[in-house]
């Protein structure tokens, strides 16, 4: 039978935290009990403030533990087993809360005690099919890319290419129905810590969501989600979008290029400059490339230049793309760390495209959607 926990050992578990935070706030207790681990550590980890992580650790005795401490709001928590396989993401309210735990499932735990976790599991619930259907997209890919490794003849493999790249645009389409079910939370749940947190979750990772898009879900937030700490991280995410607005200097942008010669934005004058985020595994960017080509043919008289930069993570992948749609006559680059910090486009979603002046002043940005010209009446009205 299951010794209790001791009262000893609740009293180190609560002082190892305290010792740790700030007196300001509300406690929280969160029990824990995991079935498949009589020992070992839990660590428990989440944002202190805008600057700064909290984390603790603590014993694992007879399959339970305990955190508690004080927090100043319902936080995002991640919560791990130290030194195994296991996480889960819990949303902590002040007050006592109980988690149930497989090892090497955690993904599906039982949570009680939390208000702010049961609006988590409510969107949980909802985002569930797209998640699963991604899953299985994910192992007939791996599937097939073993296929691919095995297979000889030159012909057969191209197939099993081309399967792949289907799939993988099947994803990227699962990505967009999920983070549509996430927004659509955000709008409806305008009080919701959880609302803060994935509203900044989609900005920082910028996954399908556009400048004019995000500020309207972040002024529809209540007051005191805005004040949180997610919602402090939001107000930053915001101002760096506005560093890449209409009407702004494009940073510039430094890389190799697809023949290995070094290559600056600031190196192409006199052009109006379009610039294309795509990648190789991305089927909407791959049917929109013909008519930016087209575009091209149509304005290049005009000074209009094309400069691709693809968001591939293998250069084979990109460099096969970039002989399979032949733009071989045009700049092509792979995304680079410096680009990603200073270039908000150089993430998901994608296709997307900055239309700069030949003073390298952004004109038209299409993660600015709403309320804006499509790329060609834009690049019509400004070449004509």
């Amino acid at each position: 039978m299951k010794a209790k926990l001791s009262f000893l050992y609740l009293f180190f578990c609560f002082s190892s935290f305290s010792q740790n935070t700030n007196t300001s706030g509300n406690n929280f207790f969160l029990n824990g009990k995991i079935s498949g681990i009589d020992s070992g550590k839990m660590a428990l980890f989440f944002r202190k403030d805008v600057q700064s992580w909290e984390k603790d650790t603590v014993s694992i005795v007879n399959g339970e533990f305990l955190f508690s401490g004080k927090i100043s709001q319902p936080t995002m928590c991640g919560l791990m087993t130290v030194g195994e396989d296991n996480f889960a993401s819990i949303f902590i309210d002040p007050g006592h809360q109980k988690i149930i735990l497989k090892n090497g499932d955690f993904y599906h735990f039982k949570m009680y005690g939390s208000y702010s976790q049961r609006q988590a599991d409510t969107l949980q619930n909802q985002l569930s099919e797209p998640e699963q259907s991604n899953l299985d997209l994910g192992s007939h890919i791996d599937s097939l890319n073993s296929i691919y490794l095995a297979e000889k003849d030159t012909v057969e493999k191209q197939h099993i290419l081309d399967s792949i790249e289907s799939l993988r645009g099947e994803t990227y389409i699962l990505a967009l129905k999920h983070t549509a079910i996430i927004k659509d939370f955000i709008r409806s749940h305008p009080g919701s810590y959880v609302s803060g947190a994935r509203l900044e979750q989609l900005i920082s990772e910028k996954l399908d969501i556009d400048g004019n898009e995000a500020k309207v879900l972040y002024n529809n937030l209540e007051n005191n989600i805005k004040e949180s700490i997610s919602g402090k991280l939001i107000q930053a995410q915001l101002k760096k979008w506005d560093l890449i607005k209409p009407g702004v200097q494009i940073p510039d942008i430094n890389a190799v290029d697809i023949t290995g010669k070094s290559f600056q934005l600031s190196s192409l004058k006199d052009k109006y400059i379009l610039i294309d985020f795509w990648a190789s595994w991305c089927i909407p960017c791959r049917k929109e490339i013909p008519h930016l080509k087209e575009l091209y043919q149509q304005y290049k008289t005009d000074g209009l230049a094309i400069v691709f930069i693809s968001l591939d993570n293998k250069k084979i992948n990109w460099e096969n793309a970039v002989q399979k749609e032949n733009l071989e006559s045009f700049v092509n680059l792979l995304v680079n760390k410096k680009m990603k910090d200073s270039v908000i486009n150089t993430q998901s979603p994608i296709p997307n495209q900055i239309l700069i002046d030949k003073n390298h002043l952004i004109i038209w940005n299409s993660i600015y959607k709403e309320g804006s010209r499509d790329l060609d009446t834009e690049i019509k009205n400004t070449l004509r």
